[in-house]
């Protein structure tokens, strides 16, 4: 698949802050945990699809990727397998938490085997369990 490069919107978290890449297109959880994850230090890049997290993955730059799996455009298998085979070999080794609501074994299985370092069901967890999630992914302090 073609990708073009695209500017993503960001919301600081703060200037030493880790760079999160939020996948979701639903727009109410995406504001949600975006202030939740700033409100955490965290630097936050918004993509509403996964054409949109991939196109806007060099400028984003990011840390770790937090990926819904059902979107529009490109879903979230998608996203991990063009993630995992991009040219630049940080980029493609970014921990990506899968974060959907897709709970059976076989898109577990399928989410990992394509590379997801994490897999999350949103129907069990709160957002600060998110966050925390997030934080066991880097050793230095927030």
């Amino acid at each position: 698949m073609e990708t073009e490069k695209i500017e993503l919107k960001k919301i600081e978290g703060s200037v030493s802050g880790k760079r999160v890449l939020l996948v979701e297109d639903y727009d109410f959880l995406r504001k949600v945990l975006a202030k939740k994850l700033a409100n955490n230090g965290f630097n936050v890049y918004l993509a509403e699809d996964g054409k949109q997290a991939v196109d806007g993955l060099e400028f984003a730059n990011p840390d770790i990727m937090l990926l819904d799996i059902m979107m529009p455009v490109m879903d979230g298998f998608e996203v991990l397998s063009a993630v995992r085979s991009h040219s630049d070999p940080v980029l493609s080794k970014i921990p990506i938490i899968v974060l959907t609501n897709l709970g059976g074994d076989d898109d577990i299985r399928k989410a990992r085997l394509l590379g997801a370092n994490d897999y999350i069901i949103k129907s069990d967890v709160k957002t600060g369990d998110i966050v925390e999630k997030i934080k066991t992914f880097f050793t230095s302090p927030f």
